[in-house]
């Protein structure tokens, strides 16, 4: 049973094959080769270019640059201007991010607090938009110590005692960081 309905299947493949080889060669026909049979020399049809388009959204008006590459854009936060201030100030002790290889930028677009802990994300992005995709996330870990934020990144000699002392509700960040358990 199985042998027969086999070769019926492949009976209709090749029925399927010659009606559409007959149809390419029709004149008329609206179904075309990807070649121009016209001209011997041109083996495929040009394919248009695809428009350009950013990978990535723009920076916001407020968007504050906190060094030469890394730039806080998050917007609609819970935090107080206050509070805001002085992770920023935080952020601008990072130092420097080796970027410069690939003239890129480092967009930190969204953080969660819990206490006195937090984590936050940042995008790299190239200068200027157009020349690369991104290569990933930074992840910054702050801890909030005697009323001073503190920041550290995978790198750092402090990162893995920050992962490891980050409360329950940042899992996500203590299982991507295998490494440090």
């Amino acid at each position: 049973m199985r042998k027969g309905f086999a070769s019926i299947l492949i009976v209709l493949g090749m029925i399927a094959i010659f009606i559409v080889v007959y149809l390419l060669g029709k004149p008329g026909s609206k179904i075309r080769p990807a070649y121009d049979q016209s001209s011997p020399n041109q083996v495929l049809k040009p394919f248009p270019s695809p428009s350009v388009q950013p990978i990535f959204e723009p920076l916001s008006s407020n968007a504050v640059w906190l060094t030469s590459n890394l730039v806080w854009d998050i917007q609609n936060s819970s935090l107080s201007p206050n509070e805001i201030q002085s992770l920023q100030n935080t952020f601008r002790q990072v130092g420097t991010i080796d970027t410069q290889q690939r003239n890129s930028y480092y967009d930190i677009k969204s953080g969660n607090i819990n206490g006195d802990w937090g984590g936050f994300d940042a995008i790299e992005k190239p200068k200027p938009p157009e020349t690369f995709q991104t290569t990933g996330i930074l992840t910054f870990i702050t801890h909030k110590v005697q009323g001073v934020w503190k920041v550290s990144k995978p790198g750092d000699a402090n990162f893995c005692d920050y992962i490891k002392a980050l409360p329950d509700n940042f899992a996500n960040y203590k299982s991507y960081f295998i490494g440090c358990k």
